[in-house]
């Protein structure tokens, strides 16, 4: 019974691991991404951590960069643009 179990983990495990490999590349700068294309974000993430918010401090400049980040996606409407209204 417990052999079975450890069988089946093992199995699992193995196939997790081969998924997660397969599915990891390795950017110039070492970072881990599952697309070639997410690369370029952690060069601009390290850039907006280290010259706009204070060396990653959570302060006023990044609840500001939010809000208009969530209010500028919160007034985007899709049938807007179906309707030939501004966006």
């Amino acid at each position: 019974m417990y052999f079975k179990a450890l069988i089946v983990l093992a199995i699992t495990s193995a196939v997790q691991a081969a998924v997660l490999k397969k599915c990891s590349i390795t950017c110039p700068d070492g970072s881990l991404a599952s697309n070639v294309v997410c690369c370029k974000f952690f060069a601009l993430a390290t850039d907006l951590q280290t010259n706009l918010f204070d060396s990653g401090k959570c302060d006023e400049e990044v609840h500001e960069a939010l809000c208009l980040t969530f209010h500028d996606a919160a007034g985007f409407l899709l049938v807007l643009a179906a309707q030939g209204l501004p966006v």
